[in-house]
């Protein structure tokens, strides 16, 4: 997941993941990926772990055993969470 697939405006600033604490574009990380057993709950995981810091994404993926992610934070380190 990432903002950079539909964006709302010309410099990327407006796109289509959104933060429920905000109400505004998420943009804590660049993209997250998200690798499991089933592709529908990696899909989820890694809309979910876009908009949260990485402590709380750390206790979500603790719900899927096995998962892990791959995050790309702002300053283009990436770092993995999980298994």
């Amino acid at each position: 997941s990432g903002g950079y697939g539909s964006r709302f405006d010309a410099d990327g600033r407006d796109h289509h993941i959104f933060d429920p604490a905000t109400g505004r574009s998420a943009a804590r990380y660049l993209d997250v990926t998200v690798i499991g057993e089933r592709a529908m709950s990696a899909d989820g995981l890694s809309t979910a772990l876009y908009v949260v810091d990485e402590q709380t994404g750390v206790k979500l993926l603790a719900g899927y055993p096995g998962a892990r992610a791959l995050i790309t934070r702002p300053d283009g380190r990436t770092v993995t969470l999980g298994a």
